[in-house]
């Protein structure tokens, strides 16, 4: 019994996460920040329907992103619902990892919810991570050079080192 019900929430949320047939996609798959990209809710390239149904699976969507996902400084941030073309547009306000995800609400029935991650880039190089690199790499190498050098150094016996006696 104790096997069974460590498998229900597994079940639950296999259920619960996916809406059969469509896709959530960022275009494009890696933004910058500051500059526009596309959300867009999608219909599998196998469904095989009509333009009307498509439409209506495409509208309605709520559209949310979370910055930092699974940190202590997450922010989130609600973009907006779909349309009949199935998208939103949104500019990344934050440069690291980004949860989007897309709800779908329906009466009687648990909400349908797709998900994607994305990594938003910085415009350009930021100046402070080349500097904390090179400071790293200062601190690593000559730390390991210093050490490198005193450990080979001869001194005579009794200045600082000891020799076996024989």
């Amino acid at each position: 019994m104790n096997r069974l019900l460590c498998w229900v929430p597994v079940f639950a949320f296999i259920g619960v996460s996916t809406a059969r047939g469509l896709v959530l996609r960022v275009e494009p798959a890696s933004p910058v920040r500051g500059e526009v990209a596309a959300i867009r809710v999608l219909p599998d390239a196998v469904a095989d329907t009509s333009r009307a149904a498509r439409e209506a699976a495409l509208t309605g969507w709520k559209i949310y992103v979370e910055y930092f996902p699974n940190s202590k400084v997450v922010r989130g941030d609600a973009l907006g619902v779909t349309g009949p073309a199935g998208e939103v547009f949104w500019e990344p306000a934050f440069a690291g990892i980004v949860a989007v995800r897309a709800i779908k609400e329906r009466e009687g029935s648990p909400p349908e919810q797709l998900a994607t991650n994305v990594s938003v880039r910085f415009p350009s190089v930021p100046a402070g991570g080349v500097l904390v690199f090179f400071a790293a790499g200062f601190v690593l190498l000559g730390g390991a050079g210093w050490a490198f050098v005193h450990l080979l150094e001869h001194k005579p016996p009794g200045e600082g080192r000891s020799e076996p006696e024989s």
